[in-house]
């Protein structure tokens, strides 16, 4: 194997860790406003974390990991917690009134 693609393999490890680090830090800060913020700007450090991930990844690996952590938000702060289902309430600040 020449030294040009070793490298190249060893940016891919480099990038995955470098987001997949910037996720962690996304999630950590996530867990430290939980309470404190409003759901609405937990929204937004999950933006801000996905799109800073985003910068190493490919396209379709930062759309795969952002799905992944909206679902994630979804579950673990959107009420009614550690469910699927949001309610009409927690919501009314991304979508049209009900």
């Amino acid at each position: 194997m020449d030294k040009s693609s070793a490298s190249h393999g060893d940016w891919r490890w480099r990038d995955a860790a470098a987001a997949a680090l910037t996720w962690a830090a996304g999630a950590a800060a996530l867990a430290a406003l939980d309470g404190r913020v409003d759901l609405a700007n937990l929204a937004m450090v999950l933006v801000l974390a996905s799109a800073l991930a985003a910068l190493w990844l490919p396209a379709w690996a930062g759309a795969v990991a952002g799905a992944i952590g909206v679902l994630a938000f979804n579950w673990s702060f959107v009420p009614p917690r550690a469910a699927s289902a949001s309610t009409c309430a927690s919501m009314r600040c991304c979508w049209a009134p009900c």
